[in-house]
């Protein structure tokens, strides 16, 4: 991809006009229901919405089809032409609007530009990709990255039940440690329920035979707190809906999994069989599952709050989430991919990493 170009498309909801004889034009949802005196409020209405999906998305192709809600137009555009968040090119329109006929906009975007008012030499804000990553705080094994706050597209709709909708969700900015915690970090504050013996005790293994309580308690002791089952999904997969920590095709390379582990857990900090998140979180696939703060109920995603959603009020589970290196089912590699064990649980895969506000 050329470097002074982001191309986002975005499809933009059917268009439903009233009949040809109507006299008035009034306004429903945002767009006018009389055909030949609408059109052209229609199609600013679609730029509009098009520029608000580019900042909620920003620097990610877009390319599925989706009902876009057109509730939110006006207020996004001052607030984040004003900070300079984005800078658009030019935009290029595609269709026409008609009964029933699609609507596309396209916007092309020149990260380098400096917005009026930018101090020169300061750096366009981009999502962080790849190995990148766009803070940190801390340092070694106990270096933590940030997610900035915004919306993600969480679930799967090809994926398990319990995964579905795909859809959009808001979290506030956070934290969350880079990697999992190791047997030396937890050590300082007590032992594991259960020892596996000396090929899960190095000081740069992740910590195992954990309960949720155990992984809970370490948490709030060194100021954190378990991130929530969203958060942890988020912190895995970026913004953009893919299927994988690196992308949407699975790469048996980039993790630790039952046909390269040798039947144990390997160090958090390898060059090995590894990888990054789009915000630095390394082993969010592999290795170890882990330990989150919600309790586990199958439907949830239905019904969880579309910002900052903090996971079913009781339960008898406790969510989990991420594969480990007792896997060879690659479906469970997934970022999307959920489960659930009850508190007191432990074993030999399962680890934990906290998290905290990033304000």
């Amino acid at each position: 991809m050329k470097a002074w170009l982001i191309l986002v498309g975005f499809v933009l909801s059917l268009l439903i006009f009233a009949p040809a004889q109507a006299q008035s034009s009034r306004q429903v949802d945002g767009y006018s229901d009389n055909a030949r005196n609408g059109f052209q409020a229609d199609r600013n209405e679609a730029i509009l919405d098009a520029k608000r999906k580019a900042i909620e998305f920003l620097g990610v192709r877009i390319s599925e089809r989706v009902r876009l809600d057109m509730g939110l137009l006006k207020e996004w555009i001052t607030e984040h032409e004003a900070k300079g968040t984005i800078v658009i090119d030019h935009i290029i329109d595609k269709g026409y609007l008609s009964d029933r006929k699609t609507f596309i906009v396209t916007l092309i975007f020149r990260p380098g530009t400096k917005p009026p008012g930018e101090k020169p030499g300061k750096p366009f804000p981009r999502v962080a990709v790849g190995q990148g990553t766009p803070k940190q705080i801390g340092s070694g094994l106990d270096t933590m990255v940030l997610v900035p706050a915004g919306w993600f597209i969480m679930g799967s709709e090809s994926g398990d039940y319990d995964e579905k909708p795909r859809r959009r969700v808001y979290l506030d900015g956070f934290y969350i440690d880079k990697y999992p915690v190791t047997n030396a970090r937890f050590r300082r504050f007590g032992r594991p329920k259960e020892n596996y013996g000396a090929k899960f005790n190095d000081d740069r293994q992740p910590v195992v035979g954990v309960t949720w309580t155990q992984a809970r308690d370490y948490c709030k002791s060194v100021g954190k707190r378990l991130p929530t089952e969203v958060e942890w999904e988020k912190a895995a997969r970026g913004v953009d809906g893919r299927k994988y920590p690196w992308g949407n095709a699975w790469d048996g390379s980039k993790v630790i999994w039952d046909n390269n582990s040798g039947g144990k857990t390997h160090p958090v900090d390898r060059d090995y069989n590894t990888h990054r998140s789009p915000y630095g979180a390394v082993d969010m696939a592999g290795n170890t599952s882990e330990w989150v703060a919600d309790w586990s109920k199958g439907f949830y995603y239905r019904s969880a709050p579309n910002r900052n959603p903090k996971g079913p009020a009781s339960g008898d589970l406790r969510a989990l989430r991420g594969s480990s290196w007792s896997s060879a089912n690659t479906w469970t590699f997934r970022a999307a991919y959920r489960n659930g064990w009850r508190p007191a649980t432990r074993f030999n895969w399962l680890s934990f990493r906290c998290a905290k506000a990033s304000k």
